[in-house]
């Protein structure tokens, strides 16, 4: 359960940053500026968004890393938990 709630936080904030830069665009060619302004202004916005973007991807990979580690020591105590009750079982059966 934990993972689809990952995965859909990941998309949500992926969908928040690459609404930003297109609100952020559409304001910029919206404004009556020079094209100079006009252009120094995009470069930066999208400068700050291509940075929230890796920040949100960075986000994101961090918790399908969590998520992987934490598969894996379920697995890990699922698999000792099996073998003693496998092996207690052959002592007592």
């Amino acid at each position: 359960m934990h993972h689809n709630h990952d995965r859909h936080t990941a998309q949500v904030m992926l969908g928040f940053a690459a609404g930003a830069a297109a609100g952020a665009l559409a304001g910029l060619l919206l404004a009556p500026k020079s094209g100079a302004e006009l252009r120094r202004q995009a470069r930066d916005s999208a400068s700050r968004a291509r940075g929230a973007v890796v920040d949100k991807y960075g986000t994101a990979k961090q918790a399908v890393t969590d998520m992987v580690g934490r598969g894996r020591r379920a697995l890990d105590v699922g698999k000792e938990t099996y073998n003693e009750a496998r092996t207690s079982h052959r002592v007592t059966g």
